[in-house]
């Protein structure tokens, strides 16, 4: 994918879920890809994700 957007969903979830999830994220991605993400949400701090655009929540996956 090059693209993911998780608008305001992973708020809900705990600490080790939401690791998880990040890390299905950044798999799944390719190298260079989008994550978009909700307001409220934050990154975990091992994610190979950079911010991108802060005023719009976007972040970039890491090159392999």
């Amino acid at each position: 994918m090059h693209v993911i957007f998780r608008r305001n969903v992973l708020i809900y979830f705990n600490t080790e879920l939401r690791a998880r999830v990040f890390s299905m994220f950044e798999q799944r991605l390719c190298p260079g890809g989008f994550l978009c993400l909700g307001q409220n949400e934050t990154l975990p701090r091992a994610s190979g994700f950079r911010v991108f655009e802060p005023q719009a929540h976007l972040y970039r996956r890491g090159q392999a």
